[in-house]
């Protein structure tokens, strides 16, 4: 078993690797912020990023935070976010018009909104959740640590922690542990371990993560890497570094120390690339 250090690991990929696939290998242990429309951004825990692939297209206009996704959850790869695109069924009409671009044109010009789709909020996922292959969430929906989404479920409301949920509309079928180690997983809390710290006890983390006895090394609290996607529906897509952000304020990667520099910089460089556990140490 390798020893997960804070010194550089080499890595050996093609410089003719794509730019997500450079992405999971060298910040897919990182906190993100990603934008993937102007202003539509979601934030990922470590172990995350597939969630970002797994929000819907029809979000270019989308402003603001799309969603919090916690640390080291598993989102198949044809399951599906939808942050936005609720409808006013409320109202007489619902329909939105959005194939005739004139009536945009007009409920803009005119501040005519209650005909406009609308978002319930930011989709919020704890920690260690699954997301199984073409479930769907939908916005404002809460996701609790270690739960389970179900293949083809369509979630509209809340999911509890430690749970399974299914169906459509998703409703939950059972708790996924028992009691005793729902708790035992809440109090150790395995998703904030060091990195370096999880990485050395991966043939030990199923005992590990209930051991509440245990002297746990947890991980420190570390700026968000933010990226932008310029073109999400091609694979060979370009990237940005927009920088990093630190509380609520957003730096330039020059404001960075060097080595976060250097380590950021092999995203758009060439072999040969190097891993580090924790970049910000």
């Amino acid at each position: 078993m390798p020893d997960f250090s804070s010194h550089p690991i080499p890595l050996s990929f093609s410089d003719g690797m794509s730019v997500i696939a450079k992405i999971v290998w060298l910040f897919g242990h990182y906190d993100l912020r990603v934008y993937i429309s102007n202003n539509g951004y979601i934030d990922v825990g470590r172990g995350s990023f597939g969630a970002v692939l797994s929000v819907s297209n029809a979000i270019r206009d989308y402003s603001g935070c799309i969603g919090n996704i916690g640390q080291f959850c598993d989102f198949s790869a044809s399951s599906e976010l939808l942050p936005a695109g609720e409808h006013r069924n409320e109202n007489n009409v619902n329909v939105t018009f959005a194939s005739i671009k004139a009536f945009q044109t007009v409920t803009a010009k005119h501040g005519i909104t209650n005909l406009n789709p609308f978002s319930k909020g930011p989709i919020l996922v704890g920690n260690a959740v699954v997301v199984s292959a073409n479930a769907v969430i939908t916005s404002g929906v809460h996701i609790g640590d270690g739960a389970l989404i179900a293949a083809n479920a369509f979630v509209r409301k809340d999911v509890e922690p430690f749970s399974i949920y299914g169906g459509l509309p998703a409703k939950k079928l059972k708790d996924r542990l028992p009691l005793d180690r729902q708790a035992a997983l809440g109090q150790v809390r395995w998703w904030d371990f060091d990195m370096v710290y999880l990485g050395n006890n991966l043939a030990n983390l199923q005992a590990l993560s209930v051991d509440t006895n245990a002297q746990h090394i947890y991980r420190k609290p570390t700026p968000r890497i933010v990226l932008k996607l310029l073109n999400i529906d091609k694979p060979n897509q370009l990237v940005q570094i927009m920088g990093f952000v630190d509380g609520d304020k957003l730096f330039n990667i020059s404001d960075a120390p060097p080595k976060v520099q250097q380590y950021l910089a092999q995203l758009g460089g060439q072999a040969p690339y190097q891993w580090l556990a924790n970049v910000w140490e």
